[in-house]
């Protein structure tokens, strides 16, 4: 969590699903409102997701994501994705890049997914994915 974020939960009554997701809202919220846009220059915000194959939460990744991303233009998943419904449900949010070992069954013909790592370019900046 970081330092400075309060919560309305008892540490004990937490499960580590709610401390991690609320980690992420944190960690977005605060970087939106800490980045410094004085210089005018056009950002583009990033969200880096990976690890979403818990198939207890569901096909969907929880509620938590939608909200820590609402504000990004691009979504950028780094593996373990589960099943190809929860790119479908981030890509309401802003495109999909992703990667996946062994992408070439479950999502072979999915262009949003390659096998194991890609580059792509960003506004003129290349930004590596492993997995």
């Amino acid at each position: 969590m970081i330092r400075g974020a309060e919560s309305d939960y008892s540490p004990s009554l937490r499960t580590e699903k709610q401390r991690l997701y609320e980690g992420v809202e944190n960690q977005v919220s605060w970087f939106s409102e800490n980045v410094d846009r004085s210089s005018g220059a056009n950002l583009m915000r990033i969200g880096v997701i990976s690890d979403t194959h818990n198939p207890s939460v569901g096909a969907e990744p929880p509620p938590e994501v939608k909200a820590a991303f609402q504000s990004v233009d691009v979504i950028i998943h780094a593996g373990d994705i589960y099943v190809p419904a929860c790119l479908d449900w981030l890509e309401e949010i802003a495109p999909v890049y992703a990667v996946e070992l062994g992408a070439a069954s479950q999502f072979k013909d999915d262009a949003r997914v390659v096998d194991k790592k890609r580059v792509i370019e960003l506004e003129g900046h290349k930004i590596g994915l492993t997995h």
